[in-house]
């Protein structure tokens, strides 16, 4: 069994004083955090997004091009019953 005031005794290599820190401190660092977060959904909503929108309207456009060998192509077909 692990005695625990031992273990408190034992220099931590990892540990340094300069980085405790208040209660203030962690707010702040959160508060900037979840800013960054908001500023990049937002960048992420613009660009991306806008940008996903613009070339699904392409691809909506070009819906009479024929297909050319080794192109994807989706094909659909009416339900069938099974049997």
């Amino acid at each position: 069994m692990l005695d625990v005031q031992a273990a408190a005794e034992v220099e931590d290599r990892d540990h340094d004083p300069e980085l405790h820190q208040t209660t203030a401190q962690v707010k702040e660092a959160l508060e900037i955090s979840e800013n960054m977060s908001s500023k990049l959904r937002e960048e992420w909503n613009l660009d991306y997004l806008t940008a996903l929108r613009y070339t699904q309207k392409i691809k909506r456009r070009r819906k009479g091009v024929i297909p050319q060998v080794r192109d994807i192509v989706l094909m659909e077909q009416e339900l069938i019953p099974r049997g």
